[in-house]
């Protein structure tokens, strides 16, 4: 996003430049088309997880994902939104204790 003040409307995270706003801006849509991609039956879960293994790699991304803990604790657990979220906690462990072994990190099988 280009300008500054339509990213800052945006936006619950406080206290970031402009230029790191809109890199989480940017993670956040990369993250919400993977979901969106799932939930109109493009990918299934485990494609879902794939691409989000190769997104969790990326170190604007885990800023990003720190940076909202809370939004995705708000959320009913019985959504799909909160068990992607699991499902990236889990990545984001394993890939925190072995990054070499990225392809296997995370959740199994279809949920």
């Amino acid at each position: 996003m280009s300008d500054p003040a339509l990213a800052s409307a945006m936006s619950t995270l406080d206290s970031l430049s402009d230029g790191k706003r809109r890199q989480v801006l940017f993670a956040n849509r990369e993250y919400s088309a993977t979901i969106l991609g799932h939930r109109i039956g493009a990918y299934g879960w485990v494609e879902m997880i794939g691409y989000l293994r190769v997104l969790a790699r990326n170190q604007v991304f885990k800023e990003y994902w720190g940076m909202t803990d809370q939004h995705r604790r708000s959320l009913p657990p019985e959504s799909i939104e909160a068990k992607v979220g699991k499902a990236v906690d889990l990545i984001m462990e394993e890939l925190a204790e072995d990054p070499d072994e990225w392809w296997v990190v995370g959740p199994s099988g279809e949920t």
